[in-house]
C-alpha cells in the first residue's frame, strides 16, 4: 500500500469516527421508555460500528504512514464535529469557534509541510 493510500484511509477513518459520534448524538437526544432501549438501538449500535471501522482502518493505515503525521488528520475530526453540528443539528457557528477552525485548518498547512 502506498503512502497517499495510508493518509486516505486514515482520514477516512476519521470521517467514520465522526459518523459514530454523530449517530451517538443523535441517540442521546432521542426519549427512550428503559435502560436496554436507551443503550440497545440502531444508531447506538451503528454508532459503534462506525467506530470500529474506524479503529480498523487507522490500524491498516499506520502501516505506510508515520506516527508522528496521524495528529494531524486527527484534528480534522474537529473540522468534521463542527462542520456536521451546524449542518444537523443547527448549533450556532460563533465567531470564536470560527476563527478556532481557522486555527485548525492553519496548524495542518504548517505542519503538514
Amino acid at each position: 500500500m502506498n503512502h497517499r493510500i495510508g493518509l486516505l484511509l486514515y482520514l477516512f477513518g476519521v470521517f467514520l469516527a465522526v459518523v459514530g459520534q454523530l449517530l451517538l448524538k443523535t441517540s442521546a437526544s432521542l426519549p427512550s421508555k428503559s435502560f436496554l432501549t436507551e443503550y440497545l438501538n440502531r444508531y447506538v449500535i451503528s454508532g459503534y460500528a462506525f467506530m470500529l471501522m474506524s479503529s480498523l482502518l487507522t490500524v491498516l493505515a499506520y502501516r505506510t504512514i508515520a506516527l508522528s503525521v496521524a495528529p494531524l488528520f486527527s484534528a480534522s475530526s474537529y473540522l468534521f464535529i463542527g462542520f456536521f453540528g451546524v449542518l444537523l443539528f443547527h448549533e450556532p457557528l460563533s465567531l470564536k469557534k470560527g476563527l478556532g477552525y481557522g486555527l485548525i485548518v492553519l496548524g495542518i498547512c504548517i505542519a503538514a509541510r
